[in-house]
């Protein structure tokens, strides 16, 4: 008990001191604040199952949060988001990581060109990486394939229904002999309905085949209310496809997505999952998802099955 009062506590701290600084910071304006804070419980987790053993996951509740600091100063955007995941079953609370530290200063505004420096997200996929912008629970495969965060520079300008991002960056796989990586995404939009991008970035290896990595995204929304979108990936090492199905009725939506990875190897297993997520926007700044996704892991072990329940809260 004593225990998990001291989590409770350092929990406590943790929001306080970050409540207290971006309320000090907001008042040497124009510098804006902003964040969310979402809270997960999965009912069923069998991908946790222990054979024999305890599942250890299944009721336990997962919160995650994110505070990010921007301030303009003349053509120059600056921007931290500081993220700050914790468990109430886990020791400790604090920050984890820094999600982006960048800056973006407008080369041109005729041209629409920016140059982009520090820590930011990897322009490539589908699926964003916070919880107020994704249409589930959980992530797709695909999204699990994919860079994150890189650090570097990036060169973005767009002309017309076309939009071109190239950038140098820190390498993404986990080998540390990997050269620096280079990439960029051409997007085509030629209606505020529909759009085609598609993303490349190089992971090249001093010893051994490069696997590069390709991304095809399209998506539309030319039914009202309903999102349709499929992605593509091939990394040379495996390929994968998603479809993303989202129906919207006012403040309630209904989200489908399918998924698939092909490891590009005889006899390999090709995991599938199907999920299913329900959206409600409950009041302004709060959302809750419920999602079920079942996983054919194509090996003996059959399916895993997943049910968990997530509320997320703005700033």
């Amino acid at each position: 008990m004593m225990r998990l009062l001291n989590r409770l506590v350092k929990l406590a701290v943790v929001v306080a001191v970050a409540v207290v600084a971006g309320q000090n910071i907001a008042q040497a304006d124009p510098v804006s604040v902003s964040g969310w804070g979402s809270i997960t419980i999965p009912f069923i987790d069998e991908a946790s199952d222990v054979p024999g053993g305890k599942n250890t996951t299944e009721g336990k509740t997962t919160v995650r949060g994110e505070v990010d600091f921007q301030k303009t100063i003349d053509d120059t955007t600056f921007r931290l988001d500081l993220d700050f995941p914790t468990s109430l079953n886990e020791p400790g609370a604090g920050p984890d990581e820094i999600e982006q530290a960048k800056f973006v200063h407008k080369l041109s505004q005729e041209m629409g060109l920016t140059l982009t420096g520090g820590v930011f997200n990897a322009p490539i996929g589908f699926e964003a990486q916070d919880a107020p912008d994704l249409l589930q629970v959980t992530k797709g495969q695909l999204f699990n394939l994919l860079p994150k965060n890189l650090a570097g520079f990036m060169v973005g300008g767009s002309a017309g229904p076309l939009k071109l991002d190239v950038y140098y960056a820190n390498e993404w796989r986990s080998n540390a002999d990997k050269e620096e990586s280079i990439g960029g995404r051409l997007t085509l939009a030629p209606t505020d309905k529909a759009s085609l991008a598609v993303g490349y970035i190089t992971a090249d290896e001093p010893t051994s085949p490069a696997d590069d990595l390709l991304d095809v995204v399209v998506q539309t929304t030319a039914i009202p209310n309903v999102l349709l979108a499929a992605e593509y990936l091939d990394d040379d090492a495996q390929t994968g496809w998603a479809a993303v199905a989202n129906f919207m009725h006012g403040p309630h939506g209904l989200t489908l997505r399918y998924d698939s990875v092909d490891p590009n190897t005889a006899g390999a297993p090709e995991p599938t999952s199907f999920t299913v997520a329900a959206l409600c926007k409950m009041k302004k700044g709060l959302s809750t998802i419920l999602e079920w996704k079942t996983t054919d892991l194509d090996t003996v072990a059959g399916n895993e099955d997943l049910l968990a329940l997530r509320f997320v809260a703005t700033l």
